[in-house]
């Protein structure tokens, strides 16, 4: 049985140019505080979300196996415990905040966007 995909029935038809960015920034160039405060948090997030691989490989090579380093020491099985829980944290705040500040960011410009069309209405 054949799906139904979204790809064929409906075609893209407006293309992202270059004077089409300009206009949007437009009405972000106000917020730009908020722009650059979500654009930081999202780096800040995404360095995080790629220290796990690292975190992972060292826990399992050098704390967990009998031929690690550290296998049966206690106080870096701790900071192990320490160090994951604050990144798990860490990671689920600035996650938190990015929408937030993201959000926000488009509901504001929305906003310009919906009282410059209404005030040409008018």
């Amino acid at each position: 049985m054949a799906r139904n995909r979204y790809s064929d029935d409906e075609k893209d038809t407006v293309k992202i140019s270059t004077s089409l960015l300009k206009r949007l920034f437009k009405y972000m160039f106000p917020y730009k505080k908020l722009f650059f405060g979500g654009v930081c948090l999202l780096i800040a997030n995404v360095l995080i979300s790629l220290l796990w691989p690292l975190v992972t490989q060292w826990i399992i090579d050098d704390v967990l196996t009998a031929n690690g380093k550290f296998y049966n020491d206690i106080s870096v099985m701790l900071s192990v415990v320490v160090t994951v829980s604050i990144m798990l944290i860490l990671n689920v705040f600035l996650s938190s905040a990015r929408v937030r500040i993201i959000s926000k960011l488009g509901h504001n410009s929305i906003n310009d966007i919906r009282n410059e069309i209404f005030a040409h209405i008018q």
